[in-house]
């Protein structure tokens, strides 16, 4: 038997993972807040990309240099009318991994051309002009030019920054570019580059990890704990985006297995003490650039090394039963009332694999999950499995009725003593044995052993007679005398 190289993870862990997930998540009056904001937004956002496509439309017909339909020549393309393509939500907004009292939330906003000065101020003042009376008391709208962005506030506290890029700012820069840039006064590059990315980054995230909700569970848990006082170095190491990556290889190493929270925070682990972090132990690439660059080449070996350590006491902590002292939060006790029976430990999300161990059902009830319904178990034949029992199946167990031979090869009744019983034998002719019990020939010719029937013909037996009836004859005939004195008798008997 091999050695299981999986450490059980206890009942109480996933409970206490799902306990504190609760006290991190957002409140009902918190979602409710920040989905009317968003939803604010973007309406205001749609509303200042019909109006700026419209006034484009007008300048252009003014000019006459506006063409559709049949004035176009062949090869022509429209002009581009629209200024702002869409806004997409980024970050923590997009991949669902807000937590409690978080209130600064991003957004991009797709520009046809390069964003300047003027059309981010066009943008905000347009903005304020959709607000009502009412809203204008409440909301504030401010441009950050440094930051290409404008920000919208709410008395509450929620803010959302509102980017302005374009693909336009991938293209190489050249010393022509960059001095027409300048002239236009277009946005900082870095900041247009950095939200691209971001979206790049949302989009992996969304097709990667948002179909697994455990994941998300546990990316939660993993910020609340980097938020804490004490894990400031783990900052400077497990940056969002690299612990992102690390979780998508562990799902895509084990395709189909369906992973808990608290199973994930292991993995984790023992992922960060092995020394992921070291450049000298391997590359972990990012999957969305080309050509790839490793995330873990440039990082400070000396917060290596301590967010090491610490992973590997986070691990001694949960193998000891202690894992509420490396998330910083109250041990979890179960009470009377939330007892349940054993084997009834199954929780309500995706990903859930048993809390009994790994490969290994929990005793007790089955518990059924999701999908197809479960199948009856298999079979099984006496105290400890083994074959079916006798009188069922094929040879040597089957085929005949009654008490089985005594000893059995194997099974409840102990191992093989002595000779194998009869029924285990193959003797008789060749080529297979007698046709007693072992039942119906498998292969190979039919033996012709049967006897003929006695149908009074030339057979080898009446030939025998008749070879000893003319041998006996002959001997009668070569006596003298004998059939005289035998008939002598007759004749008197006849007087």
């Amino acid at each position: 038997s091999g050695i299981n190289a999986e450490w059980p993870l206890r009942p109480g862990d996933n409970k206490l993972i799902m306990q504190l997930h609760e006290k991190i998540y957002p409140t009902p009056a918190e979602l409710s807040n920040i989905k009317n904001l968003v939803k604010l937004t973007e309406d205001n956002l749609k509303s200042i990309s019909d109006t700026m496509r419209d006034e484009t439309e007008a300048e252009l017909k003014d000019k006459g240099l506006l063409k559709e339909g049949e004035d176009l020549a062949e090869g022509e393309e429209k002009v581009e009318t629209r200024v702002l393509k869409g806004c997409v939500r980024i970050g923590d907004l997009a991949n669902g991994l807000l937590l409690k009292d978080d209130k600064a939330l991003e957004m991009l906003v797709f520009c046809t051309d390069k964003p300047t000065f003027y059309m981010l101020q066009n943008v905000k003042a347009k903005f304020e002009e959709l607000l009502t009376e009412a809203q204008k008391k409440v909301i504030t709208v401010e441009v950050q030019q440094s930051k290409s962005s404008f920000v919208v506030s709410d008395p509450k506290g929620y803010n959302i920054t509102i980017t302005m890029t374009s693909k336009a700012m991938e293209e190489e820069v050249t010393a022509t570019s960059i001095t027409a840039d300048v002239a236009a006064k277009v946005l900082d590059r870095k900041n247009c580059m950095r939200v691209l990315e971001e979206l790049k980054h949302s989009n992996w995230f969304q097709s990667n990890l948002s179909p697994t909700p455990s994941a998300v569970i546990a990316l939660r848990i993993i910020h609340h704990m980097l938020r804490r006082e004490d894990k400031k170095q783990w900052n400077k190491v497990v940056k969002p985006w690299l612990l992102h990556v690390i979780i998508g290889h562990i799902l895509q190493a084990h395709p189909g297995k369906r992973f808990s929270p608290g199973e994930i925070i292991r993995r984790l682990l023992e992922t960060f003490s092995a020394g992921v972090f070291f450049a000298s132990n391997g590359v972990v690439n990012d999957p969305c650039t080309d050509p790839a660059v490793d995330l873990v080449k440039n990082l400070p070996i000396a917060d290596v090394e301590a967010v090491t350590a610490d992973a590997q006491a986070g691990m001694r902590a949960l193998i000891f039963n202690k894992l509420h002292t490396f998330l910083g939060c109250e041990a979890y006790v179960e009470t009377e009332e939330e007892a349940q029976p054993q084997g009834a430990e199954a929780q309500d999300f995706e990903g859930y694999d048993g809390a009994s161990g790994h490969g290994h059902p929990p005793p007790g009830p089955r518990i059924r999950m999701r999908g197809r319904p479960m199948r009856p178990p298999p079979q099984r034949f006496g105290p400890y499995g083994g074959p079916p029992p006798y009188g069922h199946g094929p040879p040597p167990y089957g085929y005949h009725h009654g008490p089985p031979p005594f000893p059995t090869h194997l099974g409840p009744r102990g191992p093989w003593r002595g000779p194998p019983p009869h029924m285990m034998r193959r003797g008789g002719p060749p080529p297979f044995g007698p046709r007693g019990f072992m039942g119906p020939r498998r292969r190979g010719p039919r033996p012709n052993n049967r006897k003929r029937k006695q149908d009074g013909g030339d057979t080898k037996e009446n030939v025998k007679k008749e070879c000893v009836e003319e041998v006996k004859a002959e001997e009668v005939k070569e006596e003298p005398g004998t059939s005289d004195a035998a008939e002598a008798p007759m004749e008197t008997e006849a007087s």
